[in-house]
């Protein structure tokens, strides 16, 4: 799946005429780094544009709502964006989405899960058509979405950043059961990375 879309032009739109997607893979805004942009926006200006899509009366912003969180941080009241006239169907517009978090590594290992997992529903894919679309390895793909069998309490520690997506990945492979003992061994420093996988 390519992003081909017609009709693009670029605009500058009021911030208050822009809104959120709702559904957009990512959902955490650390505020130290959207002051830090905000500080360079300030300082040089936008440089990169909004995609936006026609919403009712507004614009709903299909990629660049940290950048929009910014401007409005630094005071400035407009942005500049690339209006796709042509809304994107649902799967296509989940994948722009993704794949542009993707290349600025802005998602984080449990967003990233719950974002696959959508566009599998959506655009109907299965693991090897997502890994296709996402221009990832399959096993990549598979152990991402492994994390959805992490139960709550671990979940959390990895929301928490004290066990990182990677270790995460190897502790979702244990039975449920075994999955809180193994993580908590992980997060004291009686067990590395190395030893985590390899008790795995």
């Amino acid at each position: 799946m390519t992003f081909a879309f017609a009709n693009m032009k670029v605009v500058e739109i009021p911030l208050d005429k822009l809104t959120a997607d709702p559904d957009q893979p990512r959902k955490n805004f650390a505020a130290e780094s959207i002051e830090e942009l905000a500080a360079s926006m300030g300082q040089h200006g936008q440089i990169y544009p909004l995609f936006v899509i026609p919403f009712n009366d507004h614009f709903q912003i299909v990629d660049g709502e940290r950048r929009w969180r910014a401007l409005s941080k630094a005071g400035i009241k407009h942005a500049r964006t690339i209006v796709l006239s042509d809304k994107p169907e649902p799967a296509q517009l989940q994948l722009l989405q993704v794949v542009s978090n993707c290349q600025r590594s802005d998602l984080t290992s449990l967003e990233l899960a719950d974002a696959y997992a959508r566009l599998m529903e959506t655009a109907g894919f299965t693991v090897t058509q997502l890994a296709q679309a996402l221009s990832r390895s399959k096993g990549h793909v598979s152990s991402i979405l492994g994390l959805h069998k992490l139960v709550p309490d671990v979940r959390e520690l990895v929301a928490s950043g004290k066990i990182a997506g990677t270790a995460a990945t190897q502790v979702a492979r244990l039975p449920q059961s075994e999955q809180l003992a193994m993580a908590q061994e992980f997060t004291d420093g009686h067990i590395d990375r190395s030893q985590l996988e390899r008790r795995v």
